[in-house]
């Protein structure tokens, strides 16, 4: 029997980098209601203990919402951890390997070789850190950005790919090799900092808070209105 696995979902609302060349469109909407869907049916398999991770920025948009609608409709809490604040809660300085990060993930899963090497400069590639800058400051979107949380303040787009983040020229195999190295090193840091087993069993007692503190006295006053 299947006690636990991962799940990999890579299309989901790609905020103001849709205008990358390919890039796939869902709205915030279709994201939250695929998600639901999802947990719904893991839940039916006996999964109470569900894990969303991201490392997107508007990914809260969709997975926030989900997490807190499919508590109130279910009363069973499942977890939603953005990356960049997790790393921020555990102390993790990830700005500084975010793109050995990146390099590593793909180290990880078999696929070094599909990180090239030597990709000239482009609409959609730069490694000059000022340039992306420049680019960033000339919407006056990201000055009214600050008011709230990252996307959920206003809506913009990117004038062109390589103004979202500038990456590392990668220019000989063995290049590539160490800041992959670094990155696995990196990541499995973080997973040790974060100390997993200790997030599932805190989820583990919200549930049980949830079922024996919570529904006997509220129940018939809560979203649903079954104690």
């Amino acid at each position: 029997m299947v006690d636990r696995f991962i799940l990999n979902l890579p299309y989901f609302f790609p905020g103001g980098t849709i205008v990358g060349r390919g890039t796939i469109q869902m709205s915030i909407k279709d994201g939250m209601a695929y998600l639901d869907k999802i947990a719904k049916s893991l839940l039916k398999q006996g999964f109470r203990r569900q894990i969303y991770i991201t490392s997107h920025g508007p990914a809260y948009l969709t997975v926030s919402g989900m997490v807190r609608d499919f508590f109130d409709e279910t009363k069973v809490p499942v977890l939603y951890m953005d990356v960049l604040k997790a790393a921020e809660a555990a102390h993790f300085n990830l700005m500084d390997s975010f793109h050995n990060m990146t390099i590593g993930a793909y180290k990880v899963l078999g696929r070094l070789e599909d990180v090239p090497l030597n990709v000239p400069e482009s609409h959609s590639v730069t490694y000059d850190v000022q340039a992306m800058l420049a680019g960033m400051s000339r919407n006056p979107g990201n000055t009214l950005g600050k008011y709230a949380y990252q996307s959920g303040a206003v809506g913009s787009y990117f004038d062109k790919p390589s103004d979202h983040m500038a990456t590392p020229l990668l220019k000989t195999p063995e290049e590539k090799e160490a800041h992959a190295d670094a990155g696995v090193q990196a990541i499995n840091e973080l997973v040790k900092t974060l100390d997993m087993p200790a997030i599932v069993e805190t989820l583990r007692q919200v549930d049980v808070y949830t079922k024996d503190t919570i529904l006997p006295k509220y129940g018939a006053h809560l979203p649903g209105g079954k104690a």
